[in-house]
């Protein structure tokens, strides 16, 4: 167990820590924290392409649909909070008041899961996999409690490996119970089995000492905490919703294949939007910058990085119509060659999701959350539209199109907002 704890000062706050342990964790602190991040964001993508590998595209429909509702969930669990207990330095809520929310948010979350089960009417292994898969994603929401937490004590790499190891170990688990048992649920069980353990050493191994109160606080600040995290949660709900509102709707009107299908070729479209973020994340501070001075550079920079998105995509597009079905059937096992001629749409789709990402950071600089939340809301009303509309007709490009559409709704008022702040700047 780490020696280097925080010191508590007479009000039971945690102070800063020394400037030696500072540095001797700052450097291995982002090393652990780009590794778990990276992780992370790629384990969905592994275990997709295990079910592929090892099951069918039906089970990779299964798999794919419980996952969506599952994220959203998690999205629930988080409520936002997380994001603000990490950045919580100067401790104006305590690890009591996260703790009471983290209860009420993984309640509410499993709640409406079983609300949903009946609602879209899933059955079976479709039922079983939506539990397993929320179960796994409730235990990852109970994790960033503490994540968080270690986060907010600048204790970066502890973070870091905590996220590392859970996904690494969880990974393994849902690896083992699809090769032994040739089946998803076991895959999904062996999961959540890896996750909840590995959690529990991590907590118990990481995180003593770094709490600034008990678990339970009479009189705390929850009550505040939940309506300040609220706005948060239901930005990120409705960035999900506005992606995956074609899987709903084929789900609703089409089979588990199909929903594989589309799983499968719309994948390399997250790798277009994790590209554009190395190009404009690093920038955010120069955006900010060109805010204060009022120096006519916001405009410029929002325009050469939107190019430069624009160019990606065209390469990208280019290169799935090109190689994709190849690419597809290495990582997947999955003949999609049918459908090569929309591996380059996809990707084109995948560019103005980029674009909104980017426009989206722009809204948060500018404190125009409001908007956001409008242009989510919608976005997803003319995804849902269109696709109940095509989707039935069109298959997998009728859900191409419900996707496309609701995106470009999105960057259309993005673009509005954004044009009319340029003005004012």
């Amino acid at each position: 167990m780490e020696k280097d704890r925080l010191v508590k000062n007479r009000e039971g706050q945690p102070d800063r820590m020394s400037r030696p342990l500072m540095k001797r964790t700052q450097a291995s602190g982002f090393l652990w924290f780009t590794a778990g991040s990276s992780m992370q964001a790629g384990s969905t993508v592994l275990m997709t392409m295990l079910t592929g590998h090892f099951l069918d595209l039906a089970s990779v429909g299964v798999f794919s649909f419980a996952l969506v509702i599952s994220q959203l969930l998690y999205t629930v669990g988080l409520f936002g909070a997380n994001d603000l207990q990490m950045t919580d330095f100067d401790h104006r809520y305590r690890f009591g008041d996260y703790f009471k929310v983290k209860i009420v948010s993984n309640s509410a979350a499993m709640l409406i899961c079983c609300i949903l089960q009946v609602v879209l009417g899933l059955h079976g292994q479709k039922a079983a996999c939506l539990y397993l898969l929320t179960a796994y994603m409730l235990v990852n929401s109970a994790a960033e409690l503490y994540q968080s937490m270690l986060f907010q004590a600048q204790r970066l790499d502890l973070s870091g490996k905590m996220l590392s190891m859970r996904t690494a170990v969880s990974l393994v688990g849902f690896a083992a119970g699809i090769l032994a048992g040739r089946s998803l649920l076991k895959a999904c069980a062996g999961a959540l089995a890896a996750n909840l353990a590995i959690t529990c050493l991590s907590v118990r191994h990481w995180c003593g000492g770094y709490r600034d109160s008990d678990y339970i606080l009479k009189d705390g600040e929850e009550k505040k905490l939940l309506l300040a995290s609220l706005p948060l949660c239901l930005s990120l709900l409705g960035f999900l919703l506005n992606i995956n509102a074609p899987k709903f709707l084929i789900n609703y009107y089409l089979t588990d294949e199909v929903q594989g299908i589309y799983t499968i070729l719309f994948m390399p479209v997250y790798a277009v939007n994790l590209v554009s973020q190395f190009i404009f994340k690093p920038s955010l501070k120069n955006y900010a910058d060109h805010l204060e001075k009022k120096d006519g550079g916001f405009g410029k920079m929002f325009l050469m990085q939107s190019l430069l998105i624009a160019l990606c995509t065209a390469v990208a597009a280019f290169g799935m119509r090109l190689l994709g079905p190849w690419l597809l059937r290495l990582l997947f096992s999955e003949d999609l060659s049918a459908y090569r001629g929309g591996m380059g749409l996809f990707m084109v789709s995948g560019g103005i999701m980029a674009l909104n990402q980017l426009c989206y950071y722009l809204l948060v600089l500018l404190k125009r959350q409001r908007s956001i939340l409008v242009n989510y809301s919608v976005g997803i009303a003319v995804s849902f539209l269109a696709g109940a509309a095509v989707i039935p007709r069109a298959g997998i490009m009728g859900a191409w199109l419900s996707f496309t559409l609701g995106q470009t709704a999105l960057l259309a008022g993005y673009g509005l907002t954004l044009g009319r702040e340029m003005k004012i700047q």
